[in-house]
């Protein structure tokens, strides 16, 4: 990876790699995880995790974390078909002949003469992609059933693997057979130098997946995750731009207290001797407009960060559905451009706010639950144009009520 790309890497996902995996063990629900510390060129398990429900599993996680998510309970089929030329939709109909493929998310695992495929449906799994952002955690990634050990067998010594609850048949770094099992067992791995348990090793190749990125499967859930890694990307950037504006916007104000300070005493020294020198007189009425120029800036600067606009912007953000992504946000607009000796004048009524949506449905239920917000006054869609069959580009604009 190029310097720059690591960069990049560090400052979108820092050093923690977060995988879970909920599978199935006799009939109940359990999720694996683990975390992964990544140091310059080591890598090491940094916390193991296994709880039976999400909620305790962000009490776990640092908010916002990001996660590698792996379905492999239930919810999940997969059979073997022993055809790789079939593309993928055909596949998909010789395993399951009367599925509905609008219906269901899919992933293909090719192997040699067989091909892997694990389905469970779109509502299942967007549902619980929204039950963890809820919860402040950032799915980027979704694997379904077993395929994803794939990416770590060559680091294996073993022809027979044990995951969470199957057991993985191998030959030459290729799987040739997946058997479920209802037995709770255990053994520890060495992959590549990280010890793993058995139970965790879904989770393990999961983390690892996001640090390298390597595609070994085919699927239909691209357009989910490249939706959820963008959203992600917002978020981050929301956060670290935010602390960022802060501080450069408290930098401000201190320099400009420094400068008045500095033309103010100056003004002081040469208000005691102006009445003997006419021209220390003309010195000080430049320097006191100077002042009155710089006290003007720092007023109207005050103005605005005295503002609720940090309440509006967060409440809209906390109302905004999986399926909206914002591609700009303009709060209280410049009216005018900004001249020299005069107030800045901004729109204090309006937000503009322009994006991508891919549900029609609930874009529609995410208006309707801003115009019931106390502060909003009116709120006009003004453009909303279709993009693909499941993605539309969209303008909102928000009046909010004079009295606020």
């Amino acid at each position: 990876m190029l310097p720059i790309k690591k960069v990049v890497s560090h400052f979108l996902y820092g050093h923690l790699f977060c995988s879970l995996e909920h599978s199935s063990q006799n009939g109940n629900d359990v999720i694996y995880g683990l975390i992964l510390k990544k140091n310059k060129n080591e890598i090491d398990i940094h916390s193991n995790i296994e709880e039976k429900n999400v909620d305790a599993i962000s009490k776990k996680l640092k908010n916002g974390q990001h996660v590698s998510l792996i379905i492999n309970n239930d919810q999940v089929l997969t059979k073997s078909i022993a055809n790789n030329d079939l593309d993928d939709i055909k596949l998909i109909y010789s395993a399951f002949p009367n599925i509905k493929i609008d219906d269901i998310y899919y992933e293909i695992l090719r192997q040699q003469s067989v091909s892997y495929i694990s389905i469970c449906r779109k509502s299942y799994v967007e549902g619980l992609v929204q039950e963890y952002a809820i919860l402040s955690i950032n799915i980027i990634n979704i694997f379904l059933g077993n395929s994803i050990i794939s990416s770590i067998l060559k680091h294996i010594e073993s022809d027979k693997i044990l995951t969470s609850n199957a057991i993985i048949s191998t030959r030459n770094s290729k799987i040739e057979n997946v058997q479920k099992i209802t037995e709770e067992k255990t053994i520890t791995y060495n992959v590549n130098g990280i010890k793993s348990s058995s139970r965790e090793l879904l989770s393990l190749a999961g983390a690892l997946q996001t640090i390298v990125n390597q595609k070994i499967t085919s699927s239909n859930l691209n357009i989910l995750k490249e939706f959820q890694i963008n959203r992600f990307k917002e978020i981050r950037f929301f956060k670290l731009f935010s602390s960022s504006a802060i501080a450069f916007f408290l930098v401000v104000l201190l320099i400009n207290f420094l400068f008045y300070n500095n033309y103010y005493t100056k003004v002081n020294s040469l208000s005691l001797i102006s009445n003997s020198n006419q021209t220390l007189q003309q010195k000080i009425i430049t320097l006191t407009n100077e002042v009155d120029e710089i006290q003007k800036i720092t007023e109207d600067l005050l103005a605005i960060s005295n503002s609720k606009s940090s309440y509006f912007i967060n409440d809209i953000i906390k109302s905004i559905p999986e399926t909206i992504l914002f591609s700009n946000l303009d709060y209280h607009p410049l009216s005018k451009k900004i001249q020299k000796n005069k107030l800045i004048e901004v729109d204090s009524e309006s937000i503009f706010l322009t994006g991508e949506s891919i549900h029609s449905d609930n874009f529609t239920k995410w208006i309707n639950d801003l115009e019931r917000k106390k502060w909003i006054n009116t709120i006009t869609v003004s453009d909303y144009n279709d993009i693909t069959n499941s993605k539309a580009n969209f303008k909102v604009i928000i009046k909010m009520k004079n009295e606020l």
